[in-house]
């Protein structure tokens, strides 16, 4: 929807007379020409007309996430605009130096008997759509370290801005040496009332996730609307249908994004709950949190 539109700004190129093209793949949503968007940068927010909007070397009525596009400003200076700007639906994003998140840490062997120890105070480097940064994390449950294999509410503060959704984002972490250690769900403005944790597990047949596939085995993954994967909630393993809830055509392998998912059989779940995902030859393909519990 319009509503969820977001691109990260790659390229910038002038157009004499017209504006300023700004190139990049839509993270999220879709944008059609003249719609009004804001271009948000580290030293202001403005609201900008979308004159037209080209895939390759062809004009096109709208653009939607997945795919690179060229998206002309209409009467915007090219020396405005910087590699690293974003371009979204009025309101979507917010800058800020600290930050709530739900993170779920792993090592990168996958051996959950080798512990991984972060505690206040410790540097992580984190990654949100394409930007990485550098933040102190704090430990917002009663936990001296955060286990392996364990999902916990951490605050994150940064020296520099950042920008975040206000409706949910998700987060990838790792060491300062860019050892993948884990991902998350920052906790926006309107997620928590989304997010929050139940005291016993219920039957479910569908529920939506943020879900992760850095650390696939398979190296060209390719999934789509409709495919059948298994999911692992602690010993129970159970096949389910998938939905892209991103708009994206696809999902590669790198990918964090959010889906829908349909069980074949009703299974005891909870909110917050970190599952495994297989393909139907159990290979691991990556993880999963539920955020949203449906029926």
């Amino acid at each position: 929807t319009k509503e969820d539109f977001f691109m990260r700004v790659d390229d910038v190129r002038p157009y004499a007379g017209f504006g300023t093209y700004v190139i990049g793949e839509i993270i999220s949503g879709g944008i059609s020409e003249g719609d009004e968007v804001e271009h948000i940068s580290s030293e202001s927010t403005k609201k900008e007309k979308i004159k037209h909007i080209k895939l390759g070397k062809s004009l096109v009525d709208s653009a939607l996430a997945g795919k690179v596009y060229y998206i002309l400003l209409e009467d915007v200076f090219y020396k405005n605009v910087k590699v690293g700007d974003y371009i979204c639906f009025p309101g979507i994003l917010k800058k800020c130096n600290e930050f709530e998140a739900y993170i779920y840490i792993f090592n990168k062997e996958k051996n959950f008997n080798k512990k991984i120890e972060l505690s206040n105070g410790n540097i992580l480097s984190f990654n949100i759509n394409k930007s990485k940064f550098d933040g102190k994390i704090e430990l917002l449950e009663e936990l001296a370290v955060i286990p392996n294999g364990v999902s916990v509410k951490i605050k994150v503060s940064t020296d520099k801005p950042v920008f975040i959704k206000t409706t949910y984002e998700s987060i990838k972490v790792n060491h300062l040496e860019n050892e993948y250690v884990g991902f998350g769900v920052i906790v926006g403005d309107n997620t928590r009332n989304i997010i929050s944790s139940s005291n016993s597990k219920q039957m479910y047949t569908s529920i939506e996730a943020y879900v992760d596939f850095s650390n696939a085995w398979i190296s060209r993954l390719t999934l789509f609307d409709n495919d059948v994967l298994k999911f692992k909630f602690g010993l129970n393993l159970i096949e389910g249908k998938i939905k892209l809830l991103e708009e994206a055509c696809m999902i590669i392998k790198g990918d964090s994004t959010k889906i829908k998912i349909e069980f074949n059989t009703p299974v005891f779940i909870d909110e917050l709950e970190i599952f495994s995902i297989l393909t139907k030859g159990k290979g691991y393909l990556g993880e999963g949190i539920v955020y949203k519990l449906i029926k």
